[in-house]
């Protein structure tokens, strides 16, 4: 596996935060729905990648949130049951970046959606470090 930038998940934990912080406020300040539903998959990502660095595994460099959750799984297989909800907010990763071909309208609700999942996911995660 390739080395990533911090070997201290409290690190990554901490910026996870900070991301779904910032995809809270931006949600109760009318913020677009397209970065709210990025930096909430930036979060679960963080995450994710933390666990790994807890159980001193270095994650791969990959954005699918779906294979963090596996590599987990390898350790707990508890992970297997976040799959689906990995596979929903992985699409944000590069949608929400980039112009699309075709325009993607992100209302509301699906940010809303999104920071939920979010929030799910980073609990669960933070239970199997306690």
């Amino acid at each position: 596996m390739r080395k990533t930038n911090s070997t201290n998940y409290v690190e990554w934990f901490k910026k996870a935060g900070h991301d779904l912080e910032d995809a809270v406020r931006l949600l109760h300040n009318d913020g677009y729905a397209d970065t709210i539903c990025f930096l909430s998959q930036q979060a679960v990502e963080k995450a994710l990648k933390g666990y790994l660095v807890y159980c001193r595994i270095n994650p791969r460099a990959i954005h699918q949130l779906e294979d963090l959750a596996r590599d987990c799984a390898k350790i707990n297989k508890d992970f297997l049951k976040i799959l689906e909800d990995c596979f929903i907010l992985t699409r944000y990763y590069i949608e929400t970046r980039y112009p699309p071909v075709m325009p993607i309208e992100y209302k509301r609700e699906e940010a809303q959606k999104a920071v939920k999942t979010a929030e799910k996911i980073m609990e669960f995660v933070k239970e199997k470090i306690t």
